[in-house]
C-alpha cells in the first residue's frame, strides 16, 4: 500500500515538473508584438500582385533633396570698396547713386597737394633721368677714344642709376595711385601740372553708396563708395552639423524666393565653411551664381535646394511606401506565393518625394507603393485576432 502511495506521489511530481518546464519554455519564447516581421497573403484578403504598385529598390540612384534657408551677397572681387590714394579736397563728382558704371570709368577727382607734389618729383626725376642718360653714353664714347678716366665713369655710371632708380619709385607711387602706365607716359609732356587726382571704378556695377559730398576734405585710406556688380553673387546656405554627412563640395543646388516653388537658378556648392558661423550658429555652404541682375538681389533671403549622393549602402523608396506601426517605420516587401513581408526599417533621412533607408532592405526587392493603408489595416486585423 505504502509502495502505491508513494509511486503515485512520484507520477504527481514529476506531472507537475513538466508542467513546469513546459510553461517556462512558453515563457522564454519571442512574444510576436508589432515590431516583429510579418507575412500577409493576399489571397486570403481578396488580393493580388496586379492591385499593387511596386518599386523596386536599388534600380535606380537617387538623390538627396534638403531645403535650407540662404542669403545673397554681393560675391568677392565683384564689390569694391573706393578709397581716397591721397589726403586732399573732393573737387568733382561725376555719378550718382544706382547708376551703372564701367570699370576704369571716372567716379569723382581729389584736389590734392600732395598729389602735385608726386607730379612734380615724377617730372623733375623724369628730367634728370634724361640728363644722366645722355651724360652716361657721351662719355662712354669718350671713354672708349681715352678722354674719359675710368673713376669719371664710375662716378657718371652711380649717378645714372641713382636718378633712375629715384624716377622708378616715384613712377610706383603713381601707380599705387590709381594712374595706368600710358596715363602715366603722357605726364612726361604735360607743361603744366594739374592737381587733381581722377578716382576710377576698378570693376563694372552700380554705384552702391556714397560716403563723401563735392567740397569735402578726405585723407588718404578713407572710403568714398562703394560699387557692387549684382550678377555674380554670393549666397550663402545654413545647414546644420548633421547636414554634413550627406553635403560636400559640388553638390547641385536649386536656388529659389522662399515663398516660390518655381524652377530657380542652379549651381554648385563652391565652398564650405570648416567651423559654425558665429551669429547664425551653423554651417555656411556658399555658392556663387551668375544672375541677370534683377533677382536675387544682396541682402535678399532665399530657399536653397541641395542636392547629395547618398551612400551605397543607403536605398531610397518612395514616400508612399512607409507606413508606421507605433514608433517603427515599415515597408511591405513583394514575397514568392502571392503574400508580403511586413518589414522593420530604419530611415536615415527623407525629402518631399523620398525616404532614405539605411537598414531593412537589399537592392532588387520591391515594396509596395499603393495599397498601403488598406496593407496597415491587415496587419492590425492580424494582430487583434492574435
Amino acid at each position: 500500500m505504502k509502495k502505491r502511495y508513494l509511486g503515485l506521489i512520484v507520477l504527481l511530481g514529476f506531472g507537475l515538473f513538466s508542467a513546469c518546464q513546459n510553461e517556462k519554455q512558453k515563457t522564454d519564447e519571442p512574444k510576436t508584438t508589432e515590431n516583429d516581421d510579418a507575412f500577409l497573403d493576399l489571397s486570403d484578403k481578396g488580393l493580388s500582385y496586379d492591385d499593387i504598385v511596386f518599386y523596386e529598390v536599388g534600380a535606380e540612384r537617387r538623390l538627396q533633396h534638403r531645403a535650407v534657408p540662404g542669403v545673397a551677397q554681393s560675391a568677392p572681387n565683384y564689390i569694391s570698396f573706393v578709397a581716397a590714394p591721397v589726403n586732399g579736397i573732393i573737387s568733382s563728382m561725376y555719378v550718382n547713386e544706382g547708376q551703372a558704371v564701367k570699370k576704369g570709368q571716372v567716379l569723382m577727382e581729389i584736389e590734392s597737394l600732395e598729389y602735385g607734389q608726386l607730379l612734380s618729383d615724377f617730372l623733375q626725376g623724369n628730367s634728370n633721368l634724361q640728363y644722366q642718360k645722355g651724360r652716361l653714353d657721351r662719355n662712354e664714347e669718350l671713354a672708349e677714344k681715352g678722354i674719359t678716366s675710368q673713376s669719371e665713369m664710375e662716378s657718371i655710371r652711380a649717378e645714372y642709376w641713382f636718378a633712375k632708380s629715384n624716377f622708378i619709385a616715384v613712377r610706383a607711387r603713381l601707380l599705387t595711385l590709381g594712374l595706368s602706365d600710358q596715363e602715366i607716359e603722357k605726364l612726361k609732356t604735360v607743361e603744366q601740372i594739374e592737381p587733381h587726382l581722377l578716382i576710377r571704378s576698378r570693376i563694372d556695377g552700380v554705384i552702391n553708396e556714397h560716403f563723401v559730398e563735392l567740397g569735402m576734405p578726405v585723407k588718404a585710406y578713407d572710403n568714398l563708395a562703394t560699387v557692387i556688380n549684382p550678377k555674380y553673387l554670393l549666397v550663402k546656405a545654413f545647414l546644420s552639423p548633421e547636414d554634413l554627412r550627406y553635403v560636400s563640395v559640388g553638390d547641385s543646388v536649386s536656388i529659389v524666393r522662399q515663398s516660390d516653388n518655381q524652377n530657380g537658378i542652379k549651381s554648385v556648392i563652391a565652398s564650405i565653411n570648416p567651423a559654425l558661423d558665429g551669429n547664425s550658429k551653423a554651417m555656411i555652404a556658399n555658392i556663387l551664381i551668375h544672375t541677370d541682375g534683377k533677382w536675387p538681389l544682396p541682402g535678399e533671403n532665399l530657399r536653397v535646394t541641395l542636392k547629395s549622393e547618398v551612400p551605397e549602402h543607403v536605398f531610397a523608396v518612395p514616400a508612399s511606401a512607409i507606413s508606421w506601426l507605433g514608433e517603427d517605420a515599415v515597408v511591405y516587401v513583394a514575397v514568392p506565393e502571392n503574400r508580403v513581408e511586413v518589414r522593420t526599417v530604419e530611415i536615415l533621412s527623407s525629402d518631399e518625394n523620398f525616404s532614405f533607408i539605411e537598414k531593412g532592405l537589399i537592392a532588387g526587392e520591391n515594396v509596395a507603393t499603393n495599397e498601403i493603408f488598406t496593407l496597415k489595416s491587415l496587419v492590425r486585423l492580424n494582430e487583434f485576432a492574435e
